[in-house]
């Protein structure tokens, strides 16, 4: 124990005699820390640690399947028949696409996320309200009490978290509702609800409809094949009692985990490899630093030895120094990698699942505690070992000690390594930085520039009539037509960057007899929207054939569509479908529908990649649709600057209507958050490892140099050419940084089948990105390496000479 309290003594004592040493390895260090340190907090809180559900396991997502492979959403008759059937599953439950509603019985009209739910939602998630009761089985049918559970966030928000439900007026898309109960904090499945609804008082009951997500919670009996298997069994039972109503074949199973967290695990463990790269680099910087002081430090070791130390002791010594300078860096890395947290939380609290839970618990604080044993092992030992080789040699021959061979060659080990690491993590963002530009320069067939959205809820009791929503959305639509600057204004019921939530079949007509159709011959689900005329002007989405909607395509004349060309590619192949009759199943079964237009395929970049066949029906001809509408209004200037009048116009004309203003470049953005965190973090990490591997080839050569300067100056005194030695040094130092930039290539191609998932329209082996990365890594080395000798070979010789 003596021992230890003196080595840890002589250990503060040689890093406090040497404070720019200590302080530049500690900050060093602590980078690498920190960044593994965050990077590992995330993949913890996000990837490893389970659901916040009892037995969350067994917990699963069930999705339709076509013969092509497509998968869907559920239909509620399906669902209803996966329910009553199974007894593989403990219980089965249904969940609506969420929607925006207004909602009265606050200080103010507010809009709130509703989430209508069956009737075994909270017993199959497991979790019920902490405040009050979850929705019963006699309320979630038709007939059945309007009575709503409150999420924890919204209840705060407009009701400043009243414990007396009872005392609560709740008014949702014009029907009073009862609250009776607050779910707990942080409460949220696939969507975070602010109000849970019962789901069963109205659902939509057709077999080709699929509207609801559901989950299942396998029985604690059952194993996960065996419920997969049963699943799969009453599908296709469904599919053989109802050969003309159902067009799916079986059933897909996840786990519901891997829905919530969607395609983020492949992100987190790419920042989680690039922050060890970093620690890995930060450890190499230190280690080239102290085997480099270790040199001058041969002659205290010989001393020692002469006078009884062994070499275990000596190496013990050494390896307490390196312990004591990670433990310093351990803890500020903790402290730098909480701030860090801190800010990813604040800045984009939405942006992944489970974000909010991350924090820096028991298993982050040991695996801090593990990296830094990693980093004290790493950069500690190598020194060690190398210092207390032949110290009695080195006492014996009284020298201060030339640069041995065996320390050149981990120097230059070293250099490699860190030029590697940097090339990899520099190809790594360059080829995300490509991926986004590609994404950016995506044709996605709508324009996002100038064009402003006003999301319209008219769920109000004065809005139930049809006739009274078109002539308030008409008065809208020449008020936004007469602000200055608008080019055009039209309406939609979801934009191009939402899922349309109505999915069907489109058939030519006549359609074929449903008896007759083959699962294999069902061609893929498409989306239908509803649009006004002037709709794909203000999107400016390309008219490639035929008109769009008029004025003429009213209530009493003929039901007309567009279609978009993923649609009419499908239904009438290599023909002009101008003319021609569809009916969309199962939305209007037994209904013409004469295509008058064909428009090009508006997607955002998630949808680039494949075609997502649509329709669009004139919202006259349908004006049960006009409840929920977005305005869409194009202007010549900024779209920002229309907000203010937009909202004024919308005040004015419908005042107990609350509309939710957005600019269409913006939302356009948010798909694109998730690709710019991580680009943004890994840039960073890239950014480190650039300026960790210069500086640690700037000292590594530096000191090579200065170890060298009696030979420098000799050769300098014997009529040597300066400019010679000077490309002679250069060239060496600079030809291990070339091996170590060609290593980083190669590594960072067999890297790039993990981030393939990640790239949109460029090669994991895009030429461009690997000769740019090597290339910026060469240029800062060489200046690195330029510096120091510049430096040592411009001083007179007969000085070094003498100073030798």
């Amino acid at each position: 124990m003596n021992d230890v309290k003196h080595d840890l003594r002589y250990a503060f004592r040689q890093l406090a005699r040497s404070p720019g040493f200590t302080i530049a390895a500690v900050l060093t260090l602590s980078l690498g820390i920190a960044a593994t340190t965050v990077a590992f907090n995330l993949v913890n809180a996000i990837l490893i640690r389970p659901l916040p559900f009892p037995d969350p396991g067994r917990l699963v997502t069930l999705w339709e399947r076509r013969a092509a492979g497509q998968e869907l959403t559920v239909s509620f008759p399906n669902f209803e028949d996966w329910r009553d059937q199974s007894r593989a599953f403990a219980g089965i439950t249904a969940i609506r696409f969420p929607s925006q509603t207004t909602v009265l019985g606050g200080d103010e009209p507010t809009r709130g996320t509703m989430l209508p739910v069956s009737r075994e939602f909270f017993d199959v998630i497991g979790v019920h309200p902490f405040l009050g009761r979850a929705i019963l089985y006699d309320e979630n049918r038709a007939g059945g009490e309007r009575v709503a559970v409150l999420g924890h966030r919204f209840w705060q928000r407009n009701f400043g978290a009243n414990p007396d439900l009872g005392s609560i007026s709740l008014t949702i898309a014009g029907a009073p509702f009862t609250v009776v109960g607050v779910m707990p904090p942080g409460f949220k499945v696939l969507e975070e609800g602010d109000l849970y609804l019962p789901l069963e008082q109205s659902p939509f009951r057709v077999r080709d409809s699929h509207n609801y997500r559901v989950i299942g919670r396998i029985h604690p009996s059952v194993s996960w094949q065996q419920a997969e298997a049963e699943i799969n069994r009453i599908a296709d039972g469904i599919l053989q009692a109802y050969p003309g109503e159902t067009r799916t074949v079986g059933v897909n199973m996840r786990p519901l985990k891997s829905d919530i967290l969607g395609q983020v695990d492949r992100p987190l463990m790419l920042l989680l490899l690039a922050a060890g790269l970093v620690l890995i680099l930060a450890c190499s910087n230190v280690a080239s630093t102290l085997l480099a002081r270790s040199t001058l430090r041969e002659r205290e070791m010989a001393i020692r030895t002469a006078v009884g130390a062994s070499r275990v002791r000596l190496i013990r010594q050494l390896f307490t120094e390196s312990l004591v300078l990670a433990g310093i860096a351990g803890l500020v890395g903790l402290g730098i990698s909480h701030i860090a947290l801190a800010l990813v939380r604040s800045g984009e609290p939405d942006l992944i699942p489970r974000l909010q839970t991350v924090s820096i618990d028991g298993p982050v604080i040991l695996f801090a505690l593990g990296a830094m044993l990693l980093t004290s092992v790493i950069f500690g030992l190598l020194p060690a070992l190398g210092v207390s080789g032949d110290a009695a040699s080195t006492l014996r021959s009284g020298q201060r000690g030339d640069t041995h061979r065996s320390k050149g060659l981990g120097w230059n080990l070293l250099i490699g390594g860190e030029t590697a690491l940097a090339v990899v993590l520099l190809v790594a963002s360059g080829l995300l930085v490509r991926s986004l530009q590609q994404i950016l320069s995506t044709n996605t067939n709508f324009r996002p520039d100038g064009v402003l959205t006003a999301a319209i809820d008219f769920t109000g009791s004065r809005y139930q009539s049809p006739d009274i929503r078109v002539a308030k959305l008409r008065e809208l639509k020449r008020e936004f037509e007469s602000l200055p600057g608008v080019t055009a204004a039209g309406f939609v019921n979801h934009l191009p960057t939402q899922s349309t939530m109505m999915t069907g079949t489109v058939f030519a007509s006549p359609p074929p007899d449903p008896a007759d159709i083959l699962p294999s011959d069902i061609p893929p689900s498409s989306g239908w929207r509803v649009v006004d005329e002037d709709y794909f002007a203000a999107m400016g989405i390309p008219l490639l054939r035929g008109r769009t909607f008029t004025s003429a395509d009213g209530p009493a004349d003929p039901p007309v569509i567009i279609l978009n060309e993923a649609s009419a590619n499908l239904v009438f192949p290599g023909q002009d479908p101008i003319g021609k009759q569809v009916q969309f199943d199962p939305f209007w079964t037994g209904v013409d529908l004469t295509v008058v237009g064909v428009v090009g395929e508006a997607r955002d970049w998630r949808r680039a990649s494949g075609s997502q066949p649509e329709g669009f029906v004139h919202w006259p001809q349908r004006t049960g649709y006009t409840r929920y509408l977005t305005a869409v209004i194009h202007t010549d200037g900024e779209a920002a600057e229309l907000a203010r009048p937009v909202r004024d116009r919308l005040r004015a004309t419908v005042p107990d209507v609350p509309g939710t203003i957005h600019t269409m470049s913006a939302l356009v953005g948010e798909s694109l958050r998730e690709k710019e965190f991580t680009l943004a973090i890994l840039s960073s990490f890239a950014v480190l490892s650039l300026v960790l591997a210069a500086v640690g080839i700037y000292g590594v050569v530096s000191y090579s140099v200065s170890r060298r300067s009696r030979e420098i100056g000799i050769r300098l005194a014997l009529g040597a050419d300066s400019s010679a030695v000077r490309q002679r040094i250069f060239s060496r130092s600079l030809g291990v940084v070339a091996a170590g930039a060609a290593a980083g290539i190669a590594c960072a191609l067999v890297a790039g089948a993990i981030m393939e998932s990640l790239l949109f329209g460029v090669s994991p082996r895009d030429m461009a990105t690997l000769a740019i990365a090597p290339s910026v890594v060469l240029g800062a080395a060489a200046l690195a390496i330029w510096i120091p000798v510049i430096r040592y070979t411009r001083v007179d010789p007969l000085v070094t000479m003498r100073a030798e």
